[in-house]
């Protein structure tokens, strides 16, 4: 049973229709959505692939997304003479013109613009044909991007409508797109609520870029549920090492490999074992990298995509001695959320909100563009004291459940969503 009178209104790019990043993270927090609000609509942008198991009270508007996806010729010229003529491209594009006169960036502005504009028409078609009772509704966006922009435009006509956004990684931080340019920042912000960053390095990130905005912005932090168990150090005098991403660039685990190589060379007297979980674009070529540079006594194994639980159940079953990310970015990993829920110590670069989750105490932080002897350096330290090892499982595990532990920090959130909206700013 609801927990509060009000509606929600949530924004996805392709949940509940595809599982990937999004889905591993709005899967803790929807259950917790469902049983503090009235009614809750999604609205994802993409409708392809497989729909998961939702609570079967939670209605989809899949309109929302033919609307939004519209290519039709009729569509696509209706909606460019809507941005021409639209006093925001212009305003965009003379803010900061050693920026916004790139091709990259005008088409950036073109199509954020565009889809903005589909997103307000629909919304405030779908407002009024369901006499949405905006004084107790929120429209939730799970990004910060081109369709909280067109919630945007829709309040310029209905101030009642109430506006609350996440803001993860590539929807926060400029510097993670090209020509590190994320355009309409700030034009809209008068127009939010509250922006929630998932971590308190992000926040501050958004405070120091604008500053005259800084009430806007708070945080919070995502999680995972509690496993109820602890994931085995290795007691058979093999040193057991997992990682856990999509094989992409910006993970870098050819670098990894690079340190792990190094790692085995120089402790040849050892048995390392590592496992990376997941799969992607690179997972051949990452596969040969391993198979020509890591030492004998360093085996490995590329198990690939998982199905759902997959993940946590490895960690149940199996000697894990050290999770390790070696990420050129990140938001906050719901990864090492999942390691550290296991009592699985963490070794990860210091990007992103990564030096918030993994500390001296439950891992350890390297720098951000370490070189293969730095990740092997590391790694040693946690070899070579069984002790102190112990004593990071521990602090792995209190750290998740001091900070991670996605019942208490989706609650804390679903709290400050409504006091940001229903009780002023």
């Amino acid at each position: 049973m609801a927990s509060t009178e009000y509606n929600l209104i949530f924004c996805t790019k392709s949940y509940p229709y595809s599982k990937a990043v999004e889905g591993t993270f709005i899967d803790p927090e929807i259950s917790c959505l469902n049983s503090s609000f009235k009614s809750i609509i999604l609205l994802p942008e993409s409708i392809e692939g497989k729909k998961q198991e939702i609570p079967s009270n939670i209605l989809i508007s899949t309109d929302f997304a033919n609307v939004i996806q519209n290519r039709s010729f009729t569509s696509i010229i209706e909606t460019f003479l809507q941005v021409i003529i639209s006093p925001y491209l212009y305003k965009e594009l003379f803010k900061n013109p050693a920026k916004t006169m790139r091709i990259y960036s005008i088409i950036q502005i073109i199509e954020n613009l565009a889809i903005a504009i589909r997103t307000k028409k629909w919304i405030l078609k779908y407002i009024g044909e369901n006499n949405i009772d905006l004084k107790k509704t929120i429209f939730y966006t799970y990004w910060l991007n081109k369709i909280t922009i067109g919630l945007c435009l829709a309040k310029q006509q209905c101030p009642d409508i109430k506006i609350i956004s996440r803001a993860h990684g590539g929807d926060l931080y400029e510097e993670r797109s090209p020509f590190s340019y994320i355009p309409f920042r700030p034009i809209f912000f008068p127009y939010i609520d509250k922006i929630f960053a998932d971590s308190i390095k992000g926040k501050d990130y958004l405070i120091n870029k604008f500053p005259e905005y800084s009430p806007l912005f708070s945080t919070a932090r995502l999680g995972v549920p509690q496993q109820g168990f602890f994931s085995e150090i290795s007691n058979d005098k093999v040193f057991r090492i997992v990682s856990c991403s999509f094989l992409v660039p910006v993970k870098r685990i050819d670098l990894l490999i690079k340190g792990l190589e190094i790692l085995g060379k120089k402790n040849t007297d050892k048995i390392f074992e590592w496992t990376h979980i997941g799969d992607g674009p690179l997972r051949s070529e990452l596969e040969k990298l391993a198979e020509k540079r890591l030492p004998k006594n360093l085996n490995y194994r590329f198990l690939g995509y998982v199905p759902e639980g997959g993940v946590i159940s490895y960690y149940k079953n199996n000697m894990i001695d050290v999770f390790i990310n070696v990420s050129s970015s990140e938001g906050t990993p719901v990864s090492i959320m999942e390691a550290q829920s296991c009592g699985i110590p963490v070794i990860a670069t210091d990007v992103g909100g990564n030096s918030e989750i993994v500390d001296e105490f439950n891992g350890a932080i390297i720098s951000k563009d370490p070189d293969p002897s730095e990740i092997a350096k590391k790694i040693i330290m946690f070899l070579t004291n069984t002790n102190q090892l112990k004593g990071k499982k521990v602090s792995s595990y209190h750290n998740w459940n001091t900070y991670y532990n996605s019942e208490k920090n989706h609650t804390e959130f679903i709290r400050d969503m409504i006091n940001s909206t229903m009780n002023g700013k």
